[in-house]
């Protein structure tokens, strides 16, 4: 039987960084940047275990190694693989070899989770999927459109990403969540152009979820509020027009 080893909590992320580093920071300036690194990990122990190991090796402070993440993001964590046991593969890699699998398996998955990079990365709601999956591109749409209202079909197009273990489900909530690292491992292995097609594709689809703002919608509203500020920030940064 799979254990399932979900993130660590703020406060035990920022302790093994203490720790694996051999540093306990009294410097404000050192606490806040250890802090902030550790959210922009997701607090994954594996990717937590990588920064720590390359600031260790580099004797780097946590406020320079932040800073230089911020701008070379997985190409700066890759330069330091896990010391994790028998297992010597990193986040990328890890994350890289699954998607792999699921392209193989499911073209609507794989397409899914390349929008789901581009959204908010907590509680995408189903209803997202099912009204603006005509926008995700040709597999999903296809999928997604012969499914009609059967929502057992999404589910099935959700199946193979929650297996191997690149989403997880709420299913009670009608809603599924992917960790900030996948997206990071999704978009690092996108070219520019590629990057900005499916940015696109999920402000289309968030844009076409979106019901008018009206009492009786409240609640979707509520739900879809967070993707479409994603998407506000997607538009700003590539500079789409779209017309009305």
């Amino acid at each position: 039987k799979p254990i399932e080893i979900n993130e660590m909590s703020s406060k035990e992320a920022l302790e093994f960084l203490y720790k694996r580093t051999g540093r306990e920071n009294k410097d404000g300036t050192e606490k806040q940047a250890a802090a902030k690194l550790a959210k922009e990990l997701g607090y994954l122990p594996l990717a937590l275990e990588q920064t720590a190991a390359y600031i260790t090796d580099k004797k780097a402070r946590f406020q320079d190694y932040y800073a230089s993440y911020l701008k070379r993001r997985l190409d700066l964590l890759a330069q330091s693989g896990p010391v994790a046991g028998d297992y010597p593969e990193s986040v990328t890699t890890t994350w890289a070899m699954n998607f792999a699998e699921v392209e193989k398996e499911s073209k609507a998955a794989a397409d899914l989770l390349r929008v789901s990079a581009f959204l908010a990365p907590d509680s995408i709601p189903l209803e997202l999927i099912k009204k603006g999956a005509s926008q995700m591109g040709d597999s999903l749409s296809a999928a997604v459109g012969k499914a009609k209202d059967d929502i057992l079909a999404i589910n099935e197009i959700l199946e193979p990403l929650t297996r191997y273990s690149l989403i997880r489900r709420d299913i009670d909530a009608h809603t599924y969540s992917i960790h900030r690292m996948v997206q990071e491992v999704l978009k690092h292995g996108m070219d520019s152009d590629t990057r900005k097609l499916w940015a696109e594709r999920a402000v289309r689809a968030v844009n076409q979820a979106f019901p008018e703002v009206e009492f009786a919608n409240w609640a979707l509203c509520d739900r879809l509020l967070p993707h479409g500020m994603a998407a506000t920030l997607l538009v700003e940064k590539y500079g789409f027009e779209f017309e009305k």
